[in-house]
């Protein structure tokens, strides 16, 4: 929550700044999310590199001002995106490969990245434009953790995954509509390979380190509203 709130503060400083000084286009924008991750996140299978990510929800801010009377806008975003981990594929993953039946308890990914970048504005109607976006910035990875309890055998007890959050660079690409002052947004986001520091704890007391990497793509789907 604290980093939520960090994220806010940097969007809501910059409009501090920037606002009393200059008499342009500007929007400050409180949207919704629609989270379909993509590719190695997206995988549920055997490969090292499998996210099993579900699809996912969330919330941003977004800040954008138009340079001028130009077609071209600046702005900086910050997204909370949340992908619940696929428990039951990840059980049957294990069962498969092991014969044991676990039982899984996990927490859900989180993502939070901001980005700044460009956007190339089009006026279809007085009351409605479209625009084309892409920008860069950091994220904020907080990975699932999960606890493991096996079923079919006496005794088995309880083992837990616990892995630190961290960051990484990230882009986004993508498009809007806005008509009039609700703004439909989709876009591409790769957020690169976070690297992860983990452990496993078993049942017996031990521990075990746990690093990995994790690919994370998806594509974004926002409705918002624009206050200013």
């Amino acid at each position: 929550m604290k980093t939520i709130l960090k994220s806010s503060a940097i969007i809501l400083l910059f409009i501090n700044a920037y606002l009393p000084a200059q008499s342009m286009d500007q929007s400050f924008i409180i949207k919704g999310n629609l989270s379909l991750p993509l590719g190695q996140y997206a995988e549920n299978d055997y490969s090292d590199h499998a996210g099993f990510a579900n699809l996912g929800y969330g919330g941003g801010l977004e800040f954008e001002s138009r340079f001028g009377i130009s077609p071209v806008k600046w702005f900086i975003s910050s997204d909370i995106i949340i992908n619940y981990f696929d428990e039951d594929k990840f059980e049957d993953m294990i069962y498969e490969t092991s014969g044991l039946l676990p039982s899984i308890n996990s927490d859900p990914n989180i993502n939070i990245p901001t980005f700044i970048g460009l956007k190339f504005v089009g006026e279809l109607t007085p009351s409605i434009e479209f625009q084309i976006s892409g920008g860069a910035g950091l994220n904020i990875s907080y990975p699932s953790n999960y606890e493991i309890t096996i079923t079919n055998i006496p005794q088995s007890g309880t083992g837990n995954a616990k892995n630190d959050p961290t960051t990484s660079f990230g882009f986004k690409v993508g498009g809007s509509l806005v008509v009039n002052k609700i703004f439909f947004q989709f876009c591409y986001i790769n957020l690169s390979e976070p690297s992860y520091n983990g452990y496993l704890y078993f049942p017996n007391g031990t521990k075990q380190k746990s690093d990995f990497k994790q690919p994370i793509s998806m594509m974004l789907f926002s409705i918002g509203i624009n206050i200013l």
